[in-house]
């Protein structure tokens, strides 16, 4: 199937675009083992995944940065017209995406190298995920550029990522 949906309940939701079926079988299993609150809407059509996202239930769009069949960076800015502040993570091969420093422009966004980890994946989520303080998310205005976190094996990534479309960045650990 397509399509992994549960509407019975009231329960958030993150929506995983993906076009390996395998590995999106991997990355929505792992996620409902460790946050089994949450539901994993998963598909490998960016129609579905908007209108899944468009849910006020949904709390998390995962995507592929890019690939022959799903363009995450257009998915991931159709969202944000729609609904702001969500956030996203992309999975990308950040040794060869040229998504990756289009990602670097998404305030909120997380890039993470493809394919991830499993347990450093499931982290991220469920950092993403943790509700932030009313009172923080109201007062503290977000400044411009990426903030988020992001996975990738090697230290040029890290500098080339930083660099992109800036002229001045900065990394913390």
């Amino acid at each position: 199937p397509m399509l992994s949906m549960n509407r019975t309940t009231e329960s958030p939701w993150v929506v995983l675009v993906e076009d390996d079926e395998s590995l999106r079988g991997q990355l929505a299993s792992a996620l409902e083992r460790a946050l089994p609150e949450v539901e994993v809407q998963r598909t490998p059509d960016a129609d579905v995944a908007l209108r899944l996202v468009h849910d006020s239930r949904s709390r998390l769009l995962i995507t592929e940065a890019q690939t022959a069949s799903v363009d995450g960076l257009a998915l991931a800015a159709c969202a944000r017209r729609e609904r702001p502040q969500l956030p996203l993570i992309f999975l990308a091969d950040t040794r060869t995406s040229p998504s990756s420093a289009r990602v670097a422009g998404l305030s909120g966004s997380h890039l993470i190298d493809k394919p991830p980890h499993l347990d450093q994946f499931v982290g991220l989520v469920t950092r993403v995920l943790e509700p932030q303080p009313a009172r923080a998310r109201a007062s503290a205005p977000r400044p411009p550029g990426f903030r988020g976190e992001l996975s990738t094996r090697g230290m040029l990534e890290l500098v080339q990522l930083g660099s992109a479309g800036s002229k001045a960045a900065e990394l913390k650990g």
